[in-house]
């Protein structure tokens, strides 16, 4: 941490009885002065850590699928740790450790009980090749110290899991819309993804995700009803209530996140398919109705004008999707914008 380095792994031949000279260089260098002033030291102490993982005698891969084989439904947590991603660096991959390990384990488990339940513990996507073959996955992030009592609500039915994916899952690394431009040249990342990040992109190239952008399962079903616009035009300085109705009609108490997303229907500049401006949750009782009233003002429709330095709304069409997701538009409403106009702020 801060001024600690990220682990080196290195794999080493080895015979049993022969011992293995290594040999490990580490350099002690002066603290910038700023620092030394802060920390009162004009060198940092180095050091390091030599270590290496025994090989284990057991076969764990077995004892878990006669675990899973015996149970009435397997439960596998996967995922990631601060060892294979953080702030401070770029992930080499996009597959789940170590070596296909993980994806191994999860295939082995389901073949050994077809009624299993995969965890995956990160911070960001991950490749899920057994997705479409697993009845039940949970994307459970990082929990911090309540994460067993969490994920135990969740998996025995006690706790309704109501999140929505803040990000793009894509079947595989080459998928993603940085993929080409990563890692640059001499340090030098060109992002040439543009305003087509996440689910902008897989709309523009029509490729569809493992999980797109504001997915969420839940144990509760819901229904939308149809929108309904307080207005029919956007004016400068105006703007328009979207009403729209939601209903649980499953049987328990959940959260539904509603989204929606505008499509400028002809822009002389190119603009993504659609984009969010808007969401709303909402806490719904078993057989439950809510109508829900999102406004939609200029930022819904305009964009940056690099060449002029301005806010742009051109006059035009636009359509309004209501959705469960960027996948999964449950119904479309539009609305016009009489006269193009601009602003700064």
């Amino acid at each position: 941490m801060f001024d600690g380095s990220i682990d080196y792994l290195v794999d080493v031949e080895m015979q049993a009885g022969r011992p293995v000279e290594l040999r490990v260089e580490i350099t002690n260098e002066l603290r910038p002065l700023a620092k030394q002033k802060q920390f009162n030291m004009t060198h940092k102490y180095g050091g390091c850590r030599i270590g290496f993982k025994a090989e284990d005698q057991v076969d764990y891969l077995q004892e878990a699928v006669d675990a899973a084989r015996a149970a009435d439904v397997a439960v596998v947590v996967v995922g990631l740790d601060a060892e294979w991603e953080s702030e401070g660096y770029d992930r080499q991959t996009m597959d789940l450790p170590s070596d296909g390990s993980q994806d191994r384990l999860v295939e082995a488990v389901l073949k050994a009980n077809p009624r299993t339940v995969v965890v995956n513990q990160s911070g960001s996507p991950v490749t899920m090749p057994w997705a479409d073959r697993v009845p039940a996955i949970i994307q459970a992030w990082y929990q911090g110290q309540e994460a067993g009592n969490a994920l135990a609500d969740v998996l025995f039915g006690l706790a309704n899991p109501s999140g929505k994916l803040p990000c793009t899952f894509p079947r595989r690394l080459e998928d993603t819309p940085a993929y080409h431009n990563w890692p640059g040249e001499n340090l030098d990342v060109v992002y040439g993804e543009g305003m087509y990040m996440g689910y902008r992109h897989y709309d523009r190239v029509g490729l569809p995700p493992l999980f797109p952008f504001g997915h969420g399962l839940s144990y509760t079903t819901f229904e939308y009803g149809r929108p309904s616009l307080s207005s029919r035009m956007l004016a400068e300085g105006g703007a328009i209530e979207l009403v729209v109705g939601v209903s649980n009609v499953g049987a328990v108490k959940g959260l539904e996140t509603v989204q929606v997303y505008v499509r400028d229907e002809k822009s002389r500049l190119p603009r993504p398919e659609k984009e969010l401006v808007a969401f709303e949750k909402v806490e719904l009782e078993a057989g439950e109705t809510k109508h829900l009233r999102i406004g939609i003002d200029k930022y819904a429709v305009g964009y940056f004008d690099t060449a002029i330095n301005r806010w742009v709304a051109e006059e035009g069409t636009f359509r309004v999707l209501v959705a469960a997701s960027a996948a999964d538009v449950k119904y479309d409403v539009s609305f016009e914008v009489k006269e193009s106009f601009t602003w700064v702020f």
